[in-house]
């Protein structure tokens, strides 16, 4: 929009001064190509972004309120954010829908989804998504919530299941989340306090510490408990 308008003011003064200022002639001509070159460069770069198919899933209806089996998202509404789209970074509104692993934006005119062949990375507000193209994992996006030494992934899932309510076939999507740490070279699935204990042995009254200043049990806060145990199992082995 300020390429255009800025296009359209050095047309508006073309035209409207020329005969005045012959001499500012070729000065105004330069101006004009350069500020439709800029215009038409962004036009290049937004369509880029917009290269994938017209989304036609669920829509999100607004509210935040709507718990999780209601929507297929990883969050019910457009989030702020930014993408590593065919090696260039954009910035734009998302939906991350986790039940196909397919993010879609509004950066465009329509709502669109983005190849997903072409995406590295994104993040959904301060969450940082990756691809891992892993033999010992599905290959999706992951949200990264522990980058050290060890590392510790998160994989949001939602499995659709169709329901005959009240006259008619509803769909509810039902969240299932895997837990994974990487700790060297090696992939494990965190099922609860016994396997994280496991992964991280001697590491018991830590844990314990740490659910004990949360005032938290285990299952209402695990991204934390996990991403934690992590750093504290980095922090003893360095």
């Amino acid at each position: 929009m300020r390429f255009f308008l800025l296009v359209l003011f050095v047309l508006l003064v073309h035209n409207g001064y020329s005969q005045s200022f012959k001499t500012d002639t070729t000065f105004l001509v330069e101006a004009k190509k350069n500020a439709l070159a800029l215009y038409y460069n962004q036009m290049r770069t937004q369509s880029h972004l917009i290269n994938g198919s017209r989304y036609t899933g669920p829509q999100p209806t607004g509210r935040h309120n709507l718990s999780a089996k209601e929507h297929p998202y990883y969050a019910p509404g457009w989030l702020p954010g930014t993408v590593l789209y065919d090696n260039e970074w954009y910035s734009a509104a998302f939906l991350y829908n986790v039940s196909t692993h397919t993010l879609i934006t509004n950066y465009g005119p329509e709502q669109i989804q983005l190849i997903s062949e072409k995406i590295d990375q994104f993040t959904l507000e301060d969450h940082h998504f990756v691809k891992l193209n892993e033999d010992q994992l599905p290959h999706t996006f992951y949200e990264i919530t522990y980058n050290g030494a060890s590392k510790v992934y998160v994989l949001w899932q939602k499995v659709v299941e169709s329901k005959y309510k009240d006259n008619r076939i509803t769909s509810e999507f039902i969240p299932k989340t895997t837990y994974y740490i990487k700790k060297n070279h090696t992939y494990y699935v965190v099922r609860g306090k016994r396997s994280l204990l496991k992964i991280f042995p001697g590491h018991k009254a830590d844990l314990k510490k740490i659910i004990q200043s949360k005032n938290q049990v285990y299952s209402d806060n695990r991204i934390f408990f996990i991403s934690e145990m992590a750093r504290i199992y980095d922090s003893s082995s360095h």
